[in-house]
């Protein structure tokens, strides 16, 4: 687990976590590749739109269970607002708004809630069957 102020200087500890969590055996690259991006599109979220105005607080926590890599971020920021336009990709000329829809693109899993005053942003990316 992971606890940090949600601003630039944090990503470097969240790709740590994320790295040493996916060096289990079981995580391919495409896999860690993919959650690994998401995590990051998802995080620049948080601290743009979270961190904007106020340090935020943001935990990470990654895990490998049940064939798949999963991740949850939590942060102390407002309440995020999001629309569902967030998630789908916007005009080829726009020059931002792609990060969230990135992120559930490549994760199997998304999901966002609003729980005991903090945001918790969970993803997951399913583990490839096991080879016989």
């Amino acid at each position: 687990m992971l606890e940090v102020g949600a601003e630039p200087g944090c990503l470097d500890a969240v790709h740590d976590l994320i790295a040493a969590v996916a060096r289990d055996p079981q995580v391919s690259e495409d896999v860690r590749i993919r959650f690994e991006t998401a995590a990051m599109e998802i995080l620049a979220n948080i601290i743009e739109h979270g961190a904007a105005e106020q340090p935020v607080l943001l935990s990470l926590t990654v895990a490998v269970r049940d064939r798949w890599l999963r991740g949850e971020f939590s942060d102390d920021a407002p309440p995020a607002m999001l629309d569902p336009e967030m998630f789908e990709m916007p005009d080829p000329l726009a020059d931002r708004g792609r990060g969230l829809a990135i992120a559930t693109h490549l994760l199997d899993q998304f999901q966002y809630i609003r729980e005991n005053d903090r945001n918790v942003w969970r993803l997951g990316v399913q583990l490839p069957a096991e080879k016989s």
